[in-house]
């Protein structure tokens, strides 16, 4: 009798280790999600201040085309 009980609890046991890697999984996924949101939330307001700050789209790119040759 002692032996199924100890079978039991090693068994519930595992199960716990399993939900809790998927538990873990599903926080890092929603980690990774968040911050990645948030890094093209910044990317798109830095894109915006670029295209305010000179003056247009057209006026970016030779802005832009003059930065990366070095002219």
């Amino acid at each position: 009798m002692n032996k199924a009980a100890t079978r039991t609890r090693a068994i519930n046991r595992s199960n716990e280790t399993v939900q809790l890697d998927k538990e873990l999984s599903k926080v890092g996924i929603s980690a990774m999600t968040i911050v990645s949101g948030l890094i093209g939330i910044w990317a798109m307001a830095c894109m915006i201040g670029s295209l305010v700050e000179s003056g247009g789209p057209l006026s970016l790119a030779k802005v832009w085309y003059s930065a990366v040759i070095g002219g």
